[in-house]
């Protein structure tokens, strides 16, 4: 489990810049509570949705994979709702700003570890293994097109799904794992083709 001290370097360069870029983007949005109390809280839910998790997984599972742990923030980021609406919203309208800086963030930190030097088990790995990963994973994720997804934007519906899994308190950590999972071998295949055709 990331420690506290981890989390604050997650904070500070990952969380907060995301944070304040979305902040800057939109007048509209502001933080829901002082900058130490929403990293707090964030920390706290990342923790409760980190131990559940555990409960759920082997006994002798020392840490959570990338793809659990990227599940865990993005929760954690729902559940605080660090981003304040500062317009009457229309009841027909679904503004999801909280959502799509969840993703933001869950995606940034899955880079993070896939870009990494190091495996999970904290061991160097093979060069070739890194290489090809940050060669995939170098400018993020790309997303379904919209032709594979039948209707609308893959990232928009991502961000309505985690409204809801908000609205009803229905957080399945191993399910949005899943999605991340996918997400990634969708790259990583997606990398695969479009490499083999420049070759």
């Amino acid at each position: 489990m990331l420690d506290s001290q981890s989390y604050s370097k997650i904070w500070k360069n990952g969380i907060l810049p995301l944070i304040n870029l979305y902040l800057e983007k939109n007048d509209d949005l502001s933080l829901s509570d002082d900058e130490e109390t929403v990293k707090n809280k964030i920390w706290e839910a990342y923790e409760y949705f980190n131990n559940k998790c555990r409960k759920y997984m082997n006994k002798n599972v020392k840490r959570l994979d990338r793809h659990k742990v990227c599940a865990c923030y993005i929760f954690a980021i729902l559940k605080c709702n660090p981003l304040r609406h500062n317009v009457q919203e229309n009841e027909d309208t679904i503004f999801v700003p909280t959502e799509q800086l969840a993703i933001s963030i869950g995606l940034t930190l899955l880079r993070s570890f896939l870009i990494s030097k190091f495996d999970r088990n904290d061991e160097i790995k093979p060069k070739d293994i890194y290489e090809k990963d940050n060669a995939i994973f170098k400018n993020g994720f790309v997303f379904p097109c919209q032709d594979e997804v039948g209707h609308g934007q893959y990232r928009d519906n991502f961000a309505i799904e985690l409204f809801f899994t908000m609205k009803e308190e229905n957080y399945n950590i191993l399910s949005l794992s899943h999605s991340l999972y996918l997400l990634e071998m969708y790259n990583r295949m997606n990398w695969e083709i479009m490499n083999s055709k420049r070759n």
